[in-house]
């Protein structure tokens, strides 16, 4: 919609350019047409960054596997995933609960650092019950907005 809106501002501003001869009437036209759009981009609330911008947004993330509540075996293929991240990146934490917002994430054996990307990642281990908290995490490793939590049961290695 912003794009519209912006197409006929420019629109609007090409007329006043032409119609600087004109009559009154083609001029009031062009004053329209240059005041409704930029109304209309107030109204929807298109800001500097535009709609949907990361900074505006909670970011969302997810765990898309393994799926909670489920039986996997150990190494645990986990795949994570999330939007509106801007500047933040992702943390997944085994065993630990998500933190509050602002908390600084620790580093230590806990909280996994996904700083480059990392989508997919397999876990070792131990059997018995698991809980996965992905969050997110801005430049200074402080917990923001979006969390998503799984548990899941490891089962024992079977033996030949």
């Amino acid at each position: 919609m912003a794009l519209v809106l912006a197409v006929v501002l420019v629109g609007g501003v090409v007329l006043a350019l032409r119609s600087r001869q004109r009559s009154r009437a083609a001029g009031t036209a062009v004053v329209l047409a240059l005041v409704v759009p930029v109304a209309l981009l107030a109204l929807v609330g298109v800001r500097g960054g535009g709609a949907g911008d990361a900074g505006d947004e909670p970011p969302r993330v997810a765990i898309l596997a393994p799926l909670d509540s489920t039986s996997v075996a150990s190494p645990v293929a986990v795949e994570v995933t999330g939007d509106r991240l801007g500047r933040r990146h992702l943390h997944l934490a085994v065993d630990a609960p998500c933190l509050a917002e602002g908390a600084v994430i620790p580093v230590d054996g806990a909280h996994r650092h996904l700083g480059d990307g990392e989508w997919r990642l397999a876990l070792d281990l131990a059997p018995g019950e698991h809980t996965l908290c992905l969050q997110a995490g801005d430049p200074g490793h402080r917990a923001g907005f979006g969390t998503d939590e799984v548990t899941v049961l490891v089962r024992p290695k079977e033996t030949p």
